[in-house]
């Protein structure tokens, strides 16, 4: 079955395919919420009692649901039984497997995925962000970063930030490159590898925003004090 999933794993993993399948209010669950650890915890269990590849069929789930009902299924109610057969059928283990080894072996698709999460924002970024800033808790944000996302210039909260400089720079430390700039548009000077999986990035947004209707996101110059 592969490496154990955890719950917090899980939620992430939830806000990634409400992201992927289009957002809507109140859809992103927290892995600070002790409701929201808990049902991840029971499906992540039910999943185990069934030997079910939770991951794999979370995904599955989705892809079932918004076809079925146009809408995301509930992390309260993720398990299914009578999907437990279909995902079988669709070779749930070998194909979880199989994405897994894809991803190690083409370094480049990894790659794309890693700096297309540095790049965007997400709401489940800003819902962990909230409750720091508006309580003065700057530097248990920054200890908090794997879930905050760390310094975001277009975040309601980091430009006004009283420690963005260091979290910007500690961002810069964990990832080896200047992840502000990513997130600013102003690829000129990154790693070439960087710059051509950010420009990929924004084609695969700004496809999903014209389905939407939404403006395009842009590469921005730099400017000379830059």
């Amino acid at each position: 079955m592969g490496a154990a999933v955890t719950p917090t794993q899980l939620i992430k993993l939830y806000n990634t395919l409400v992201d992927r399948h289009g957002r809507y209010a109140g859809a992103y669950r927290s892995p600070r919420s002790s409701a929201d650890i808990r049902a991840a915890t029971a499906f992540l269990r039910w999943a185990d009692e069934r030997e079910v590849a939770p991951a794999s069929f979370l995904e599955f789930r989705f892809e079932s649901s918004m076809a079925r009902h146009g809408r995301h299924p509930r992390l309260n109610a993720l398990p299914s039984e009578t999907l437990v057969p279909v995902w079988r059928d669709h070779d749930g283990d070998e194909r979880e497997a199989a994405a897994h080894a894809k991803l190690a072996k083409d370094a480049g698709t990894q790659l794309d995925q890693h700096v297309e999460s540095l790049l965007l924002l997400t709401r489940a970024d800003e819902a962990v962000k909230y409750p720091y800033a508006t309580t003065g808790r700057a530097r248990l944000c920054l200890a908090d970063m794997r879930f905050s996302g760390g310094f975001h210039p277009e975040s309601r909260f980091c430009p006004s930030c009283a420690i963005a400089t260091e979290c910007s720079a500690e961002l810069g430390r964990i990832h080896g490159f200047d992840v502000v700039r990513l997130r600013r548009r102003q690829f000129k000077g990154l790693p070439p590898a960087i710059i051509d999986a950010a420009r990929r990035a924004l084609e695969r947004q700004n496809r999903d925003r014209a389905r939407r209707g939404e403006p395009p996101l842009t590469e921005r110059p730099l400017l000379p004090d830059e």
